[in-house]
């Protein structure tokens, strides 16, 4: 889906998959499908989000996952995997460099059906 503008286009598609998804009643609340979430656990192991990441001990300390999916909406789930950059600007401690989101994301290619994958496994993490 490139148009010259690449990146921009791929955003764009990935707004309007979020705009669909929020109309077709993926709201907060609502439990995600369960083959949604086991996709969303396999991306999440081929994108090696654990190199930064850290879900039932296992992983990266410096960036723990367990109970997300109580503590942010799915909306702020979404975000951080659309607009990363956006998201860490409100961290009191925003990080830097290669331990930042938005660095790490920049050279994953994740499609907009992936994301959507990715967030209903993060809402399925509810437990400390």
């Amino acid at each position: 889906m490139k148009d010259g503008r690449g990146k921009t286009m791929k955003r764009e598609f990935a707004v309007v998959a979020l705009m669909i998804g929020i109309a077709g009643g993926i709201v907060y609340g609502q439990a995600p499908d369960p083959k949604l979430i086991t996709q969303g656990k396999k991306l999440y192991t081929t994108y090696k989000c654990e190199k930064c990441h850290m879900i039932a001990g296992k992983g990266s300390k410096k960036g723990p996952l367990d109970g997300v999916g109580a503590k942010l909406s799915v909306t702020e789930i979404r975000r951080w995997l659309i607009e990363p950059a956006e998201m860490e600007k409100k961290l009191e401690k925003p990080p830097k460099g290669t331990d930042s989101m938005s660095n790490a994301l920049k050279t994953k290619g994740i499609e907009p059906d992936e994301i959507e994958a990715l967030v209903a496994y993060m809402r399925s993490l509810t437990k400390k």
